[in-house]
């Protein structure tokens, strides 16, 4: 086995300034290394805290979005009802018809008297037969004519009343019974 020779007395003797430099100089690099990694590591959850933040906003967002897809689906649900109730009223109309929507616009051109204009016509929901129509006229006297010539299909006046431009105006219910064409 060999020995080391190794004679602390003959080396020379450790410069103290240049070693205290030089563990300040590295001190001072590894304060450095770890303040630049401090920051690139808030800097990455800084980044991360904006990116949950934008996320809880579209969250946010999302839950608005859906309640109002919601409350819109219901909205649709309620029209839907409400049309499909018309709808089934039109259809039991239309399958089991006792007449003519036709035939009632001819009879009614017929007994319609000049000055006398049909305004508006619907159906009444509780009555298969009952039309109610909106007339407008320039006076009294031409809708009672009308009155006169559509007595017989069971004529009942729901309101009468004058437009401040001094027209007639007045709703009425006709009755058809069973003309099948």
């Amino acid at each position: 086995m060999k020995k080391i020779k190794y004679n602390i007395a003959s080396q020379k003797k450790i410069n103290r300034v240049r070693l205290f430099s030089l563990l300040v100089g590295l001190l001072l690099i590894s304060i450095l290394c770890i303040l630049f990694g401090m920051d690139r590591l808030f800097d990455e959850t800084r980044q991360e805290r904006i990116e949950r933040q934008e996320l809880v906003l579209l969250k946010g967002k999302l839950m608005h979005v859906s309640q109002m897809m919601d409350d819109n689906l219901s909205k649709i649900e309620k029209i839907k009802k409400k049309w499909n109730k018309r709808v089934r009223l039109s259809n039991s109309l239309i399958s089991g018809k006792k007449f003519s929507m036709l035939s009632i616009f001819n009879i009614l051109e017929e007994q319609i008297p000049d000055g006398v204009f049909l305004n508006s016509v619907s159906i009444q929901n509780d009555s298969k037969s009952g039309i109610q129509l909106d007339f407008v006229s320039g006076s009294f006297k031409r809708l009672m004519d009308l009155y006169r010539k559509l007595a017989r299909f069971n004529l009942t006046i729901i309101k009468e009343s004058v437009t401040p431009k001094g027209l007639a105006k007045s709703s009425v219910v006709i009755k058809i019974e069973n003309e099948r064409n």
